[in-house]
């Protein structure tokens, strides 16, 4: 007599996934430890995509195909941090025209995240799947984008304002504040100093004024 499996591991023997292999994984499954998925990709054998994409299929999920770097919108990725993209398994993406936000997450343990960003976009969600290691790989690269767009925009707020950039920055002289009808540049920097914190693990930002300047100082 057969054994008798799950449909999720004909799914995965159908896509290549050698069936001990997927034994082997279930063999290790326990109450602490109940994502046959999250076990495969730890499985020696057991293309971690493959899995992903399997799973995403067998729950009616949409999978995302390799996306260019350049479609992602770093403004709303710096909504979040690095830390939390990786611990929640979750990326923003960008927002679709009719105001949908569109986010990566690594499998069916990170659905719980998709409400989170719901509520911190205040936005509909839709979700797409497409693995840890993917999500990983994605979470890097984009945060990466983000700390070099952020610096760029610091270099052109320093030059706009005739001021400098460095550890401990005194920026934006009062009379620009008061003065400069196109706020756009003070936006971006305040903008950019959430982003640089992130990017520091700050936990503070502190703004100093005087007569003449803001001092600013992450810690």
């Amino acid at each position: 007599m057969g054994i008798r499996r799950e449909p999720i591991d004909q799914l995965l023997i159908q896509r290549g996934i050698d069936p001990v292999v997927i034994d082997r994984a279930r063999s290790q499954l326990d109450d602490d430890n109940p994502n046959l998925a999250e076990e495969l990709a730890r499985t020696e054998g057991a293309d971690p995509t493959v899995v992903a994409r399997t799973v995403a299929e067998s729950m009616g999920m949409p999978w995302l195909e390799e996306i260019e770097l350049e479609q992602i919108d770093v403004t709303m990725v710096r909504k979040i941090s690095l830390g939390l993209s990786r611990e929640q398994g979750v990326l923003p993406l960008w927002q679709t025209e009719a105001g949908r936000v569109v986010v990566a997450i690594a499998g069916p343990q990170s659905l719980h995240a998709v409400d989170d960003m719901r509520v911190l976009f205040g936005k509909p969600v839709d979700a797409y799947m497409v693995g840890t290691e993917r999500l990983i790989n994605m979470a890097n690269l984009a945060f990466d984008k983000a700390s070099q767009t952020a610096h760029a925009v610091m270099a052109e707020v320093a030059e706009e304002t005739g001021t400098d950039n460095d550890d401990d920055l005194t920026l934006l002289d009062n009379d620009d504040l008061l003065d400069d009808p196109d706020q756009a540049p003070i936006i971006r920097f305040v903008n950019s100093l959430f982003t640089q914190a992130i990017k520091d693990r700050a936990s503070d930002i502190h703004i100093e004024p005087f007569d003449k300047e803001l001092v600013v100082r992450f810690r």
